[in-house]
């Protein structure tokens, strides 16, 4: 199915469209596009703010608004065809319409108020609307125990410290510690919540990510298990876990202990991220605790002992033995695990650029080169547009070995909607960034303009004929070509090709 019939049955059912015909294909559809997930989560936050203002005559509002939904399908399609001919194509365009989730709001709430003004009688008082939190019944979100029966568990909004952004697969929660796991499938993510003192563990191979309602983000590696006792306070479990502290809002992090984690459960350690500061702590049996700071400081108490640690520091706990170093090439790598979930996010996250920047300022000056080389391809597309904006900004021309091992990657794994940016690299002072530009070319569009790839090394007499005639091509083909993603910022604009 293409999107636009995903997020028509989406819009047409926030709450059941798994139950219909084509659930199956649907659910399986989210979990592989990014684009739909997050047209889900947007149509799905405006059904619930549809169900705050009230229940009553929910249904007949509904019929309402899809007389209402319909008249505005109308209209949009006879607009579509005058609009057709007066517009061109924009490859900067979003993958969906937002005009389909504003329908969709504005027709449910037009027509939930006719419905209510309708069944209303004359005369009658205005009513005395007492507000309450709404009830999230976590029966009524894809949660699966063990055994696959679902859970009868529940709880409200004004009890949720937590809210999960993403995951690489089924998540466990638990609202109370003598209640059952239960699993949270991918794509109930916009109706999951973590409740205080409910806890969230991953298993192997499942990383996941939670953002507190204090705004402070939370990342579980693998085999990981956390208790978020409040929107401000988290306590690490087991295993491996980066933290964000808001910028309104410090974040507290305690440790619990095991019997095979006797020494840091006598321990009474505890973690400080102040405002928008980065750590990460990792707790696991026969393994020493460990905390970096990756960004800003942050503060270490162990035993009524304060320190402070700088940006690029370890603390380590082992034996007894309290071990301070400070690596910032070991924070990089300390980080690697999170690499699948910065891509969840999509291109152009501010956050997955800093990490590419950062590992290709360590190529070539440090034993760990080859290591950071191999997160660079290891995250493929998405480590494209950063490196292609790092060899398009004019602070990098100094830099002649990162731009021609960022051109390379990008040769090797550029998507095709960069096209046009390859192109405009064909026109670079480097004759390497040259021929590198003209391969990834070659490996997308299967042309080469008539010159073989090395006499892109030559001089400008000779290639730049073949350059003109890659604008002049581009022209001719652009419209076949696919658009960028939603929230990508061009690199050159393709009128000046």
């Amino acid at each position: 199915m293409r999107c636009e019939s995903i997020q028509q049955q989406i819009c047409e059912s926030p709450d059941h469209y798994s139950d219909d015909p084509d659930g199956e294909i649907i659910l399986q559809h989210l979990t592989e596009c990014h684009v739909c997930r997050a047209f889900a989560q947007q149509v799905r936050s405006v059904h619930l703010d549809l169900l705050k203002i009230g229940s009553e005559n929910l249904d007949r509002s509904l019929s309402i608004a899809d007389r209402v939904l319909l008249d505005i399908s109308e209209m949009d399609q006879s607009g579509a065809v005058a609009g057709a001919h007066r517009s061109n194509r924009n490859r900067y365009s979003a993958p969906f319409k937002w005009n389909a989730i504003l329908s969709c709001a504005a027709s449910a709430f037009v027509g939930f108020v006719l419905a209510i003004l309708w069944m209303r009688p004359l005369n009658e008082p205005e009513p005395i609307i007492v507000e309450q939190s709404l009830e999230v019944p976590v029966k009524n979100s894809p949660l699966h125990s063990p055994s696959g029966d679902m859970e009868e568990t529940s709880f409200s909004d004004s009890d949720t410290a937590a809210h999960l952004v993403h995951a690489t697969g089924k998540v466990s929660i638990r609202v109370k510690e003598d209640e059952p796991w239960s699993e949270v499938e991918m794509v109930s993510l916009p109706a999951f919540g973590c409740p205080s003192s409910g806890s969230v563990r991953t298993e192997e191979g499942v990383l996941c990510e939670l953002e507190t309602t204090t705004g402070s983000r939370v990342r579980l590696n693998e085999s990981s298990e956390i208790k978020v006792h409040s929107g401000d306070e988290v306590e690490l479990v087991r295993g491996q876990v980066w933290f964000r502290a808001s910028t309104d809002a410090p974040l507290r992090v305690k440790t619990s202990g095991s019997e095979k984690t006797q020494e840091k459960a006598d321990s009474d350690w505890r973690l400080m991220c102040h405002s928008n500061t980065e750590s990460l702590a990792s707790c696991a049996p026969d393994q020493p605790l460990q905390v970096a700071a990756a960004l800003g400081s942050v503060d270490v108490s162990l035993n009524g002992v304060d320190r402070t640690l700088p940006p690029g520091t370890f603390f380590t706990l082992a034996d007894g033995e309290v071990n301070v170093r400070e690596s910032s090439q070991d924070i990089l790598n300390a980080e690697r695990w999170m690499q699948p979930l910065l891509t969840l996010a999509g291109h152009g996250n501010p956050e997955l650029t800093k990490r590419v920047d950062a590992l290709l300022a360590q190529i070539g000056r440090t034993k760990l080169s080859s290591m950071f080389e191999r997160d660079l391809r290891n995250l493929g597309e998405f480590a494209a547009l950063p490196l292609m904006r790092f060899v398009s900004a004019e602070e990098s021309a100094n830099e002649s070995k990162q731009r021609q091992l960022a051109i390379r990657i990008i040769a090797d794994t550029a998507p095709i909607w960069m096209v046009p940016d390859l192109i405009q690299s064909l026109n670079d002072d480097d004759g390497v960034v040259r021929m590198e530009s003209a391969r990834g070319l070659l490996r997308l569009t299967e042309e080469t303009m008539g010159i073989p790839l090395e006499d892109w090394m030559r001089e400008r007499d000779v290639w730049e004929p073949a350059f003109i005639r890659w604008n002049e091509w581009w022209q001719e083909n652009r419209s076949a070509f696919p658009v960028s993603p939603t929230n990508v910022v061009p690199l050159q604009d393709p009128k000046t090709l």
